[in-house]
């Protein structure tokens, strides 16, 4: 729960204001949303330190509860430094140091986060039993909502109102929101020496890191799961930083709508997707969801090429698909990698698997910041304008202008990078997985049935009432 509040509030409007108030220009965003693929790479050490010495709990407690504690820091950089502290550089430009210092701290944070990541894993495919992880995620997260949402809003009527009043006070908000965000983060590691391990281990002092590294290599199904991966992500690392951009500047929504049609809605249609998705898996196996939920979840970013300030619910709309997609790849993806970190038979090893693809997924998303950073950087002035003609019952009058910008090139980007990565989804192996032909007819006379089912309820009602009626007797008898 505390761990929901915190991630939502470093990855929401709170975030974006507070690094442009600090001074962050546009493609240090691209740096930004690459920070925490960055600190993938830090998985392995992690791993190997887990494997060799044991103590997995331990280990996780230190480097996730100090990696939290980062951001209690980043907060903290406004209060001590108000001002901006100019450095100039050898070629004769300037930068501010508040937000160079924020950049390190953030990276600093992922790698610490990263570097307990193998241990987690591990520890959680212990605690949990495959047959119900599915089920178990859905509804994990699906419990998280209320407070979620609540905590979402409020950040973002918070950030409107002192937006209104001047950039000092939206600062100084959004600082207070990043440090609560911290401690509930830290808190909830914290919560975790309460939980005991049940597969406890000393390590293995014979376990080098040249062993590690290369028996899950030699997978070759392992390997198009590694490349598949890499791919997926080389399209998403650098959308979700700007998008926010995008319905800041282009967009021009205010921080409390923006919270609410960025983060709020889209975490009310997982929590509702989270426990479909999380049966289909359980039930149909991971590879024909991961199809399933993949093909949709490439049209997600199509939407934002229809939005403008005079006409957003159509788009908008529109790309609701990837919320509603995205949890059956998470859940997919999240029960592949367990069964590949859960102990078999006594033997340990698995993390390693888990390490080398939060690698490949740190240098995917490295790699997808830095091509967004380039990108911006290198068509900051792109526009083109055209005029769509729009029916007026959709809030719009007739002639609205569509604007591609250069966040629009990085949301094309973004959806050839997610077809390329579905095509390596296909050769993915998994023996008891059920026939995606199978998958999307047990789907489809599942939706049928519930349709069916909801659209009977008034009749049946009506055929119950006499179950709850009396009959009245004529007087006299």
């Amino acid at each position: 729960m505390f761990g929901s509040l915190w991630l939502w509030t470093i990855s929401g409007a709170a975030m974006t204001q507070f690094a442009r108030g600090l001074g962050l220009p546009d493609w240090g965003f691209g740096v930004l949303a690459a920070l925490p693929f960055i600190g993938t790479l830090f998985q392995l050490p992690g791993s190997w330190v887990q494997e060799r010495f044991g103590r997995r709990k331990a280990w996780f407690l230190v480097t996730q509860g100090t990696g939290r504690a980062m951001w209690i820091l980043a907060a903290l950089i406004p209060w001590v430094m108000p001002e901006p502290r100019v450095i100039h550089l050898l070629g004769g430009g300037e930068i501010d140091l508040r937000w160079l210092i924020l950049l390190g701290l953030v990276g600093f944070s992922w790698v610490m986060a990263h570097l307990g990541g193998p241990a987690f894993m591990s520890w959680f495919s212990d605690l949990v039993p495959r047959r119900v992880r599915g089920r178990y995620l859905g509804l994990r997260n699906t419990l998280t909502l209320p407070l979620s949402l609540l905590a979402t809003l409020g950040v973002g009527w918070w950030l409107k109102q002192a937006g209104v009043i001047g950039p000092e006070t939206l600062l100084t908000v959004a600082s207070i929101m990043l440090g609560v965000a911290g401690i509930l983060g830290t808190t909830e590691i914290l919560c975790f020496i309460f939980v005991k391990d049940p597969a406890p281990s000393r390590g293995d002092q014979g376990n080098t890191f040249g062993r590690l590294l290369l028996t899950p290599l030699k997978d070759r199904n392992f390997q198009r799961y590694l490349i598949y991966n890499f791919t997926l992500m080389l399209g998403l690392g650098f959308i979700g930083q700007y998008v926010w951009l995008f319905v800041f500047d282009e967009a021009q929504l205010s921080p409390l709508t923006a919270n609410l049609l960025l983060i709020a809605v889209p975490m009310i249609l997982r929590a509702i997707a989270y426990p479909i998705w999380g049966k289909l898996v359980d039930r149909l196996g991971k590879k024909p969801v991961m199809l399933i939920a993949g093909t949709m979840f490439v049209f997600g970013p199509m939407g934002w090429l229809l939005v403008t300030p005079e006409l957003i619910w159509p788009g908008y709309l529109f790309t609701m698909i990837s919320p509603l997609s995205w949890p059956g790849l998470e859940i997919a993806n999240f029960n592949f990698m367990l069964g590949l970190a859960e102990t078999r038979k006594g033997q340990r090893g698995g993390s390693a698997y888990v390490a080398i693809n939060s690698i490949i997924l740190g240098v995917g998303g490295a790699l997808s910041g830095l091509l967004g950073a380039v990108i911006a950087g290198a068509i900051p002035e792109f526009r083109v304008e055209w005029v769509l003609d729009v029916p007026w019952m959709l809030g719009a009058e007739a002639g609205a202008a569509v604007i591609l910008t250069y966040h629009g090139v990085l949301f094309l980007v973004s959806m050839g990078l997610r077809v390329a990565a579905l095509v390596w989804a296909t050769t993915l192996h998994e023996p008891r997985a059920t026939g995606t032909r199978e998958a999307l007819r047990y789907m489809t006379a599942s939706l049928y049935s519930n349709v069916r089912q909801g659209m009977l309820m008034p009749t049946r009602v009506l055929g119950r009432a006499s179950r709850w009626s009396y009959r009245l007797g004529r007087p006299g008898r």
